[in-house]
């Protein structure tokens, strides 16, 4: 049967409610928790909250032990066109890591969809209902060579585990537990598969991730500590080797749009209400790419 073995709340536990102001508008999404150094993933789009790079506010909210708990975040890593993003907060309690898979999984492949889609507030009446996950279950359609038409190609993960915006940047979760994926696209949005470009529009349940072999690339690159995570009873469909060598799904000469940040000078968050006081143009720290 479905989620077999698999520990929903575990995973819930690894995931925060990211958001990132300018002023009074801004971009709310998911995180996910992968080491205990308190390093979060999410998509860039999530973190990039204006189209002139300006950083005014990041903060991440959770639930532990029924408070709401608030902590600012840092960037130190973006990449517009793998639409990845890496997030520092600082003395994270209550929140526990998960583990990336990094295999292939094979068709029909069980897997659930854990986020934050703001649909869901609709309904909702207080801050700590607004910060309780949604979960959505389905499988695996296909994995494919495609790209979020930003100039990189990548192994995509098509699925009907239902996304919507909001769920930007959390993880596809296969039966184990493990991260094989990072949402990033609803059935609207127009996509490149197989140098085609499709505009996605479909009434039949169609989602996409970013395959997790592109997080662990960029992780790796970055000397960020990660689990990997192990075969999942059979549903993965290559070998379990993870040499330097082998490659997880970016176009060659990947790496030549991501440079290590020093720092995240010029990133440092604040709290409280929106505020232009701490804004710092982000244009000098990085390019497109970079840590």
């Amino acid at each position: 049967s479905f989620a077999h073995g698999l520990n929903v709340e575990k995973a819930d536990q690894s995931l925060v409610k990211v958001f990132c102001w300018k002023g009074q508008t801004g971009n709310t999404g998911t995180g996910f928790l992968i080491n205990d150094q308190g390093y979060f993933v999410t998509n860039e789009h999530v973190v990039r909250c204006t189209n002139n790079k300006k950083f005014t506010e990041g903060y991440v909210r959770y639930i532990n032990n029924g408070l709401v708990v608030q902590k600012d975040y840092s960037v130190v890593f973006m990449s517009h066109k793998y639409d990845v993003a890496v997030i520092k907060v600082e003395s994270v309690s209550g929140r526990r890591p998960i583990s990336v898979n990094t295999a292939v999984p094979k068709k029909l492949t069980n897997v659930v969809a854990l986020g934050f889609p703001g649909f869901s507030n609709a309904i909702t009446t207080t801050e700590e209902s607004s910060l309780v996950s949604t979960v959505t279950k389905g499988a695996i359609s296909r994995v494919v060579q495609g790209s979020w038409g930003k100039g990189a190609n990548l192994k995509v993960v098509q699925h009907t585990a239902a996304i919507n915006g909001g769920n930007s940047g959390g993880p596809l979760v296969d039966e184990c537990g493990q991260v094989l994926g990072i949402n990033t696209s609803e059935a609207s949005v127009k996509v490149k598969i197989e140098g085609d470009q499709l505009s996605v529009r479909s009434p039949n349940a169609t989602f996409f991730s970013s395959h997790s072999s592109v997080l662990a690339e960029h992780l790796q690159q970055g000397n960020i500590k990660f689990t990997r995570g192990s075969d999942c009873g059979g549903s993965y469909a290559d070998d379990r080797s993870q040499s330097p060598d082998k490659s997880f799904g970016l176009s060659k000469g990947g790496w030549d749009d991501d440079s290590f940040m020093p720092s995240a000078s010029g990133m440092q968050t604040t709290s409280g209400t929106a505020s232009n006081k701490n804004s710092a143009s982000t244009s000098d720290a990085w390019g497109d790419d970079s840590w």
